[in-house]
């Protein structure tokens, strides 16, 4: 209960959400955000997809890349995103791949199909790109979401801890990179399918 009103004080009210939507930041770097998909549940995509639509910070692009065997529930689901459609899955590293060569954003970022976003997410990024020109990579806090909606595991995270992150995988979601950075350092290779955004 203490988390949940904790939660509940932090999150961005519509007033927060309506003032992001209206500011002008002196950097507006366009988002490149990645969903890799084979087979997924309908209703956690549309509601991944509805997370980054109602985002308060506009300037974002959204690429699924569907591995499905067959036409159905990701194509079904779109709005405003790029959809690429994969004649064989090439792995969640390679899918994902597919996705970054077909990004035109100045960040890349990466989500699961059954990833929300909170409606502020994409506008705390581009903030924090304002705040640190020198920024390469943004990774941020999250939690697990039950089917009911609450959430009750959340992961706070301390700023990059290279010990820490040598043992596991600290960042995982929402990761978000550089395009110069990840031009630099290369996409992932198939033998880390399953860890790429670790890899990353």
């Amino acid at each position: 209960g203490q988390y949940r009103a904790w939660l509940d004080a932090h999150k961005a009210s519509p007033e927060d959400l309506a003032a992001q939507a209206q500011a002008v930041l002196t950097v507006q770097p366009k988002f490149s955000i990645v969903v890799p998909v084979f087979e997924p549940n309908a209703g956690y995509l549309s509601a991944c997809i509805s997370s980054v639509v109602r985002q308060s910070y506009a300037n974002w692009e959204l690429l699924v890349v569907d591995a499905s065997p067959h036409d159905g529930i990701a194509a079904r689901c779109l709005e405003r995103i790029v959809y690429l459609r994969l004649e064989r899955n090439l792995g969640i590293a390679g899918n994902t791949n597919v996705g970054i060569e077909n990004a035109t954003g100045d960040w890349i970022a990466f989500l699961d199909y059954d990833d929300i976003l909170e409606p502020d997410a994409l506008f705390c990024y581009a903030r924090a790109i304002v705040r640190d020109a020198d920024a390469t990579a943004l990774f941020c806090d999250e939690d697990t979401f039950e089917v009911d909606g609450q959430y009750r595991f959340p992961v706070f995270k301390s700023e990059l801890n290279l010990d820490l992150l040598y043992s596991y995988n600290c960042v995982t979601h929402f990761l978000a990179v550089k395009r110069e950075t990840l031009e630099a350092i290369g996409t992932s290779p198939d033998d880390v399918t399953g860890a790429q955004d670790y890899d990353l």
